[in-house]
């Protein structure tokens, strides 16, 4: 439509010499060339505009690209320890799991609920841990079928596997066995550790992640 219209604007401004000199011309050639000025303005802020609005629209879809991917790295105690001192000023849940654990498997959906409610680490930062590698060959070699697992579920936040033997890992951590969840306040203070043993001994029960939620609500309040 632009080109169009410049073509008419020029097709209108070009006037014969003896169109020239005709002085009643004079009006009507200026007239012309000021819609010719303002055809090529409005022209330019229009074009303006749409590169802007693309632009945007490419921040955002990088934004959401970003959100949507699911990463896994390989991480040490120290290296967890440090993932859970980042995040302090807002509550963390640490989940420890493995592929090979039914339970954990069970109860993982919790987890990835339970960052999508809390303003997708806001207010409360959900981080798992796999402990998959058991010291045979190199953890590179567990980490497909634990990224495809965590895929499936659309775990969006902190996925870390423990490049350790899980067994030097549980010692680290003093933990008997999985599925267990780590809570820390805003302090970067371990709160509660759900697992089995303690679970069986103050509900009586496995937990779920409707225990670990009741813990995060007090929290929050702070």
């Amino acid at each position: 439509m632009y080109f169009k219209l410049m073509h008419r604007a020029q097709n209108a401004s070009s006037l014969s010499p003896s169109e020239i000199q005709d002085t009643s011309r004079i009006p009507r050639e200026r007239s012309i060339r000021k819609i010719h000025a303002m055809i090529q303005h409005k022209a330019l802020i229009v074009f303006g505009i749409a590169i802007t609005a693309g632009l945007a629209g490419m921040v955002v879809d990088a934004d959401e690209s970003i959100t949507d991917e699911v990463h896994l790295r390989l991480v040490d105690h120290d290296e967890l320890s440090k993932e859970i001192a980042k995040a302090k000023g807002r509550v963390v849940v640490l989940d420890c799991w493995s592929t090979s654990c039914a339970p954990c498997i069970r109860e993982f959906p919790g987890l990835v609920a339970l960052h999508n409610r809390y303003g997708h680490g806001k207010d409360v930062v959900c981080m798992s841990l796999s402990l998959d590698y058991e010291g045979i060959g190199k953890p590179e070699a567990v980490q497909g079928r634990v990224l495809e697992f965590l895929k499936s579920q659309k775990a969006t936040f902190t996925n870390m596997l423990s490049r350790e033997d899980a067994d030097v890992m549980y010692r680290k951590l003093m933990l008997d066995s999985v599925p267990a969840v780590f809570l820390y306040d805003q302090t970067g203070t371990l709160v509660v550790q759900f697992d089995d043993d303690s679970a069986k001994k103050t509900l009586g029960r496995p937990f779920t992640y409707a225990d670990v939620e009741k813990a995060i609500v007090p929290l929050l309040m702070r």
